[in-house]
Parts: C-alpha cells; structure tokens; sequence
C-alpha cells in the first residue's frame, strides 16, 4: 500500500511540490507599497459611508458577473473609449491569474522584473510557464515578429526604431526573407538583426514624416485613379451617349476630385507645419494620415465603380493604384489608429482643463 507522501508524489507535479507558502511580512507600524498597507484606520466618516453602501448589497445573489456598472464607471472617469475592452478581478491576483491562463501554452515563458509581486511566478508555474525572473538592474531587449520592410533586398542599412533612439543595422548582419505582400510594386521582406550603432533622435518626428509621405504617396495614386476615370468617361460610351453625361457618374467623379483636392491640401499644410516646427506639427500630420487614409481610398473606389468590370481584370492597372492606397494606409498608423491617439489626447487635455 503506497504512504500519502508517495500518493502525493505521484499526482502532484514536482514543482508544485517545491513551492512554498505565500508569505505575508509583518506590516506593524509600515506603510507597505508592495501589499497596499499601512497602519491608519480609515475615519469614521468614511467607515460609515462604507457601511451604508454594503447594507445595501444583495449578498443573496451573485453580482453582475460583466461588471457593466462597474466598467461605465472606469470609462467615465479615465476616459477610455467604448471600442477597448475592459478586464476586471478581485484584486491583482485574479487578473494575474486571467492573464496568465490566457496566455499559458507549452513553451511559453513569463517574463517578469525581480523584487515583484510574487504571483507572477507562482500563476507562471501553477500554468506550466516557464518563469524568468530580471532584477531592476538589467536592461532586456524583448524581440518581436517584425514589422515586414519594404525593398529590404536593396539596401545598405536599416534604421530600426526604439524609443527616443534608432539603430543602425548593416544589411550584411541582417537575416533577410521574402514576405507576402498586397502590392507587387511593393515588394516587403522580414528582418531580423541584433545590436546595431545606436543614435537619438526625435522618434516622434521622424514617424510624422514618415506617415506624410506614406500620405502624400496615397493621394497620388489617388490622383492618377481620379484621372483615369475622368478620361474613361469622356470616352466610353453607353446607350449612345458617353458614361460622363450621365449625372450619377458626374456627382461620383465630383466627389472624388473634392476627395482628392482636399487631401493634397492637408498633406501640403501638415509638411509646411513640421518644416516650420508649428507647436501642433505632430498633432496636423495625425490628423492629415487618417483623412487622407480615408479620403484616398475613396477615390480609388469611385474609380472602380467609373471603370465598371474592367478594373477588376488583372490586365486593368486601377486595382494596382489601389493596392499601393491600401499598402500606404496601414504603413505609419491606419486612420483608426490615428483617431484613437488624437481621441485620447484630447480627452487628456479637457481633463486637465476642467
């Protein structure tokens, strides 16, 4: 007959064995950081007020298990879209746990700083994670799946950016590989590469110009859409009279050329703007990617409506203009991406305000 020390052996996983119990340091007379103690009682006044508000609470039912009061409140008074998702628990520990569970498959490991709450490792190893623990001390570069670089084949460096900082990288200790990509003028590659000569720089600038010439590309490709279909109009003709007669194609191509217009004008005065360092230089060149994003893609589907068939043929090149929109769009920050940021910095500034 097995003891209980071998029946526990046999069904528990070594190095669950090997944990110790969750130790709580005395906090007599400390205010502790790390576990939210102290050692003042909190006044009457509020002891009162907490008291009347679970005199209230329906003990006898399970709460909102959504948390939706719970979740309006936090978006009202942090302001926090209604588009992100919100995860509650009771207290850290659950949502390490939440987290942790999400995230737990074999061979993942959890990566976290040391001294720190130690339900990082205890959830990591309760999950089968492997823990990695980095003291305050170290500096760790995390690497990601790249971002696929365009024309990677055809040049001599790559300018990989970090916070405040970019790295110079030779393409001959680079790893490059072909990637998939939508525009075929636009040939895209992954990179891979370690160390490199660092630099500061304005991160932030440097990606504003670049989203203006993503931009400024977008709304010539747009452009020559614009001007294709006006020529296909004038002279395709349709129950003996050429399409661009009729008023429905009229009002299509109007749109478009407003479209168009009024993107270029945006691009025009977002570049003018960080050429002479305005105050709201980076926020202008925000707001002209996700209205040009939107803008051109537009034009480039009133062309596709003006064409007919005949611009879905591989032969026809305004599915290529509109790859090359779409290619551009994603590059430097979508139109969402760009609503979100100037959303929340505006709410940030009436905050501060109010």
């Amino acid at each position: 007959m097995r003891s209980r020390a071998d029946f526990v052996a046999a069904t528990v996983r070594p190095e669950i064995r090997e944990l110790s119990a969750y130790a709580v340091a005395r906090a007599a007379g400390m205010i502790k950081l790390d576990a939210m103690e102290n050692p003042f009682a909190l006044p009457q006044e509020i002891r009162s007020k907490v008291a009347a508000v679970v005199a209230d609470v329906a003990v006898n039912r399970y709460p909102d298990g959504a948390a939706e009061a719970l979740k309006r409140s936090l978006r009202s008074a942090l302001g926090i879209e209604d588009s992100w998702g919100l995860v509650v628990g009771n207290g850290s520990d659950e949502l390490i746990q939440i987290i942790v569970s999400a995230l737990a498959r074999p061979g993942a490991t959890l990566l976290a700083p040391e001294p720190s709450f130690v339900m990082y490792k205890l959830c990591a190893l309760i999950a089968g994670m492997r823990y990695v623990g980095v003291p305050h001390t170290e500096r760790v570069a995390i690497a990601l799946p790249a971002t696929p670089v365009e024309h990677a084949a055809e040049v001599d460096r790559f300018a990989v950016v970090g916070e405040g900082t970019i790295a110079l990288v030779a393409a001959a200790d680079a790893t490059i590989e072909p990637a998939a990509s939508l525009d075929i003028g636009t040939p895209l590659f992954t990179v891979t590469a370690d160390g490199g000569e660092l630099h500061e720089v304005d991160v932030a600038r440097l990606t504003a110009i670049g989203a203006l010439l993503a931009a400024a590309e977008s709304v010539g490709a747009a452009e020559r859409m614009l001007s294709d279909a006006c020529s296909y109009a004038a002279e395709r003709r349709q129950f003996g009279r050429t399409i661009g007669s009729y008023q429905a194609l009229r009002h299509i191509l109007a749109d478009m050329y407003v479209r168009r217009a009024s993107a270029w004008s945006t691009v025009l005065y977002a570049a003018a703007a960080l050429d002479d360092g305005l105050p709201d230089a980076l926020r202008t060149a925000a707001i002209t990617k996700a209205y040009v994003a939107r803008a051109a893609r537009e034009v480039g589907h009133g062309a596709l409506q003006v064409f007919g068939g005949i611009a879905f043929t591989e032969e026809h090149q305004a599915h290529r203009f509109l790859r090359r929109i779409i290619v551009r769009e994603q590059q430097f920050g979508d139109a969402a991406h760009h609503e979100r940021e100037l959303g929340r910095a505006l709410a940030v500034s009436a905050m501060e305000r109010a």
